[in-house]
């Protein structure tokens, strides 16, 4: 029986059964499979029988020995963002370890392997936030004595690696820090107000700040103003210093560093997007880019890091300004038939674009959004009838009564009235009724004595009698609470119940 340690194969397992595998990567393992067997001589005391398929005719050759190795390079998590925004590169780290036991040791140690190499991983893909960048200075305004140099500002947002577009001022939120003009001193001047003869100083070249780089990744240019300063003759131009130099900001993200990296097993589920729609929502002004977003990973136990899902929409603007203005629906009806109540209208930001309206973001319009709500007041409400709560029931049996107190109540401006000409009369609720009408079971009038206990238990109950407000349920559960208050209906409990919210702001303003 052969035993077979094939401690390479387990470095890199399969999750697919071995039938299930492409015919290219059995082929690849029976490879391995047959090389880790001749470094480990397993077959060195095999004989086979005669009439074995593994006989052959001429005499075997002694096996080859490999000479097993001690170190290894090993993937070790990645490098830091290239970038805190704007779309950076990460590496994949690799470390010197001894195989057997995986620790790490000296790189040194793997000096006679090659180190593999990795391609990027998009990282910080998020566009940075807008910020001012400067030009190049100006000449000095004079030609001698004290002048201004100047230079101007614009806001930029860098979108990604290969992308930085100018926006409007106002999105960039920072102040403007950087100087737009500084003093600049030229040699004196005559009373002509040319240099004068005693301080023309020898002809030299004048050096300015250098510009930004032309590019925000890779291979660019930058450059910076020089100028001769001179009384008539010429400067040298073997001592004129250079206008302009390569800059390299870093890297640039490729196609290739975009790749799916769920493949390589080194950072487990990531996001996976489409490239931005290459047409701006808004055919002027500010608009919409939108993209796919999706999770790819190889496992349906893991999930990808919601809090750094990126973005499916961003902001993208058009050379054409919209010029947009608003435009304002027709009010709404009053909510309310009767007293205060609220108006609506829908407001938008429409633009003129060949021929026809569209209607556009709203940070397209310069002027100050409509008002979308107003109040609005009703006819006064008519009067009705309001009740108190019921008594307890004079009797526990054998037929008791039951009694509230009935008003008709309106409104004049913030004054409450009685005015019971104004109520229909037929509408008037019933201030009587009986109850307990079942008969007593004993010659015994029980009168009083189950009433007094219910009182006793409604003058105990802080839901009533104590400070409703204290209860997280105490509110109004009608909308003309405020007349009830006004009314002095609080007194009874059925309003402190339906009106508790502001029978508890009445109480606590009489105290």
């Amino acid at each position: 029986m052969v035993r077979i340690h094939c401690s390479r194969i387990l470095e890199r397992p399969t999750a697919q059964p071995w039938e299930r595998l492409p015919t290219s990567r059995r082929q690849v393992l029976i490879r391995e499979i047959e090389q880790t067997v001749l470094a480990q001589d397993s077959f060195h005391r095999y004989r086979a029988e005669p009439g074995s398929p593994m006989v052959h005719d001429e005499p075997p050759a002694p096996p080859r020995r490999f000479r097993k190795r001690k170190f290894v390079w090993k993937a070790s998590g990645l490098t830091e963002c290239s970038k805190s925004c704007g779309g950076g590169v990460q590496s994949i780290k690799y470390i010197c370890v001894r195989e057997l036991t995986q620790v790490q040791v000296l790189e040194k140690r793997c000096h006679a392997l090659e180190k593999p190499t990795s391609s990027g991983v998009k990282c910080n893909i998020k566009p940075c936030p807008a910020k001012w960048r400067s030009g190049p200075w100006s000449e000095c305004s004079v030609s001698c004595g004290s002048g201004i140099r100047k230079r101007e500002l614009e806001c930029v947002q860098e979108v990604n690696s290969v992308l930085t577009i100018r926006v409007a001022d106002g999105a960039c939120l920072d102040p403007k820090t950087l100087p737009t003009s500084e003093s600049c001193t030229m040699p004196e001047c005559d009373e002509r107000g040319k240099i004068a003869q005693s301080n023309l100083p020898s002809p030299y070249w004048s050096v300015g700040g250098w510009s930004s780089c032309s590019t925000t990744c890779g291979l660019g240019t930058r450059n910076r103003v020089i100028t001769c300063i001179t009384s008539g003759r010429p400067c040298s131009m073997d001592d004129k210093p250079d206008a302009q130099e390569s800059c390299d900001p870093g890297p640039c993200l490729t196609k290739s560093t975009a790749s799916n990296v769920i493949s390589s097993g080194f950072h487990g589920p990531q996001w996976l997007f489409t490239e931005w729609s290459r047409k701006c929502s808004a055919e002027c002004g500010t608009g919409i880019q939108t993209r796919r977003v999706f999770c790819g990973t190889s496992s349906r136990n893991e999930s990808c890091d919601e809090s750094n899902r990126p973005d499916t929409t961003r902001t993208c603007s058009s050379d054409r300004a919209c010029s947009g203005q608003w435009f304002a629906g027709p009010w709404t009806q009053c909510s309310s038939t009767c007293d205060l109540g609220e108006q609506t209208r829908e407001v938008a930001c429409v633009t003129m674009l060949r021929g026809s309206l569209r209607v556009v973001l709203d940070m397209n319009c310069p002027a100050s959004k409509p008002e979308l709500k107003k109040p609005c007041r009703g006819p006064p409400c008519a009067p009705s009838w309001f009740t108190s709560d019921w008594t307890q029931c004079s009797r526990s049996c054998g037929k008791g009564m039951q009694k509230r107190e009935v008003k008709c109540l309106s409104v004049n401006g913030q004054t409450f009235e009685q005015d019971h000409a104004s109520c229909t009369e037929n509408e008037r609720p019933a201030a009587r009724r009986a109850c307990n009408e079942y008969p007593c079971k004993s010659n015994q009038d029980t009168y009083g004595v189950e009433n007094s206990h219910r009182v006793m238990q409604v003058q105990n109950d802080p839901e009533i009698s104590n400070g409703l407000d204290e209860n997280p349920l105490c509110k109004d559960n009608f909308p003309n609470c405020n007349l009830v208050m006004q009314a002095r209906l609080c007194a009874y409990p059925f309003y402190q119940k339906s009106c508790c919210l502001s029978c508890s702001s009445a109480k606590q303003e009489n105290e």
